[in-house]
């Protein structure tokens, strides 16, 4: 099997809260997936922006540097268009990039600023696919675009879920993927979504 693996730190230290405690355990990550022999291994969105937040982007380097020693491609998982505008501005070595549809990992004050009240729960915002479309277009290296579902919010009819699709692959670049989270208990989501691929890429 060809896999790609998002690196989690929290598998490592599931108390990880500080940059540097995430560090450590996203370097960790690289020596326990090493053996199994990915294609590339990629900084968990979670862990990048928190990074992102506290101003410690920067030792994402570190984990992209170990990866490419280990002689895989190195990606950088993000919510938040803002971190790649920030990676594409200092001209970083990844290779790739998975870009969520969603930025769900603001925290209570950016919704307060944003939208002026505090969401209950995890919230996906309309506003935030064209945001990070654009980034994804801006940038030349490849972008893997996920929860274009919005974590199963956008799967109440097979309407529904075709114009999601529709709406990635018409704003993605052509070199492009997206990564489509399934749960084919009810439905054949596997060859559901196969054949929407095929017919939106037509």
């Amino acid at each position: 099997m060809t896999w790609l693996c998002l690196a989690d730190p929290w598998d490592v230290n599931r108390r990880a809260s500080t940059p540097e405690e995430i560090h450590a355990a996203m370097m960790q990550c690289v020596d326990i997936a090493a053996p199994a022999k990915p294609i590339g291994m990629a900084h968990h969105g979670g862990g990048t922006d928190k990074l992102f937040r506290a101003g410690k982007l920067n030792l994402i380097k570190d984990f992209i540097n170990k990866v490419h020693d280990r002689g895989f491609l190195a990606g950088v998982s993000t919510h938040n268009p803002a971190v790649v505008a920030a990676i594409e501005e200092q001209g970083w070595p990844n290779d790739y990039y998975m870009t969520c549809f969603y930025c769900v990992t603001r925290e209570p004050e950016d919704f307060q600023k944003e939208i002026g009240v505090l969401p209950v729960g995890e919230t996906y915002l309309e506003s935030d696919p064209p945001k990070m479309c654009g980034m994804i277009r801006q940038t030349k290296k490849t972008c893997l675009a996920f929860k274009i579902l919005a974590a199963g919010r956008k799967c109440d009819s097979p309407e529904q879920v075709r114009e999601a699709f529709q709406f990635a692959f018409a704003n993605i670049k052509p070199g492009d993927a997206t990564i489509v989270g399934m749960f084919p208990k009810f439905s054949d989501q596997v060859s559901e979504n196969a054949q929407i691929v095929r017919e939106v890429a037509a």
